[in-house]
């Protein structure tokens, strides 16, 4: 049966990069000096009582101020643009044991967390580990070089700066609802293609030297559409994947390995999200809301390192 092609979506979602960029009102959340305490303290009891950062849930990390506007930000996520910046962490003060429970700590009022890779780490460490991309098993998060843009296996990803590059690095967004508007408008034929169960199945149908795909990552790419931002230290972005798709431009980093881009990760499930269509299930493992998403392999455990791996 022929998919019928939805019309021109009108949705808070729609957006287009260089108008929402400087209306920073819209996605940049400042934390106060009390809210900034409130996570602190919410950390130090759950490393005074010698509990694992994967122990860490929304009832024994209470945040009693905070916790309205991540209710807020979460349906934002979902509802709204899908992104926001939270700013004002001030990470130059705390070990990266402390920053790290913190992140994890907000995460879990957004939702909940989700292995991201083979040895159950469900904290993710992005940095350069003088890798490269070609080479067999390396993703591309632990290099230096430019990513596409692309989505996560999750809900939602987040990410925690401890330090930002010597040049570059910048964190890009572009919202796949108006990439399909303007696919519509201009390639309705190409269109249809992507809601094939494997996009990037020609079955025929595709006109020579032109592919669904190649038209998707060359409107993701026009900077009529996309954003970028810079993650300073402290800043906390959270992006929703079902809405948007993120990248990240290559950067040079600094001489000193301490002083080099660090940025902690969380892929989060969120409870109370959409329903998933079933060939999720490819990727995702599971579409139940709440509990999707991830790497799961048989026999790893949820653990978080401290150091890159």
């Amino acid at each position: 049966m022929q998919v019928k092609i939805p019309a021109h979506q009108e949705s808070k979602l729609a957006w287009y990069g260089p108008e929402l960029q400087s209306d920073t009102d819209k996605w940049v959340l400042l934390l106060d000096d009390a809210e900034i305490a409130e996570v602190e303290i919410a950390a130090r009891k759950i490393i005074e009582q010698d509990k694992s950062i994967v122990e860490i849930n929304k009832e024994n990390f209470p945040l009693p101020l905070l916790g309205s506007r991540l209710e807020e930000l979460t349906e934002q996520l979902i509802n709204g643009i899908g992104f926001a910046l939270v700013r004002r962490i001030p990470v130059q003060r705390y070990s990266v044991e402390q920053a790290a429970t913190m992140f994890y700590g907000v995460g879990a009022h957004l939702g909940n967390a989700r292995m991201q890779n083979a040895k159950g780490h469900v904290l993710g460490h992005v940095c350069d580990l003088n890798m490269r991309s070609d080479e067999p098993g390396v993703r591309i998060y632990q290099t230096h070089e430019r990513q596409t843009f692309h989505t996560d296996s999750s809900d939602i990803v987040g990410l925690l700066c401890l330090k930002k590059a010597k040049k570059g690095g910048e964190s890009l967004l572009v919202s796949a609802v108006t990439i399909y508007n303007e696919m519509l408008k201009a390639r309705p034929d190409l269109v249809r293609l992507l809601f094939d169960p494997i996009a990037t199945d020609r079955r025929g149908e595709i006109p020579e030297g032109m592919q669904p795909l190649d038209m998707f990552d060359e409107f993701a790419n026009d900077p009529d559409l996309n954003m970028s931002m810079q993650l300073e230290p402290g800043d906390m972005q959270f992006v929703y994947n079902h809405g948007l798709l993120h990248d990240r431009t290559g950067f040079e980093d600094w001489q000193d390995i301490e002083d080099r881009r660090h940025l902690l990760r969380l892929w989060l499930s969120a409870p109370n999200d959409r329903p998933l269509p079933p060939v999720f299930k490819e990727r995702f493992g599971s579409i139940e809301i709440g509990n999707r998403g991830g790497i799961a392999v048989q026999g790893a455990e949820p653990c978080a390192p401290m150091e890159p791996s």
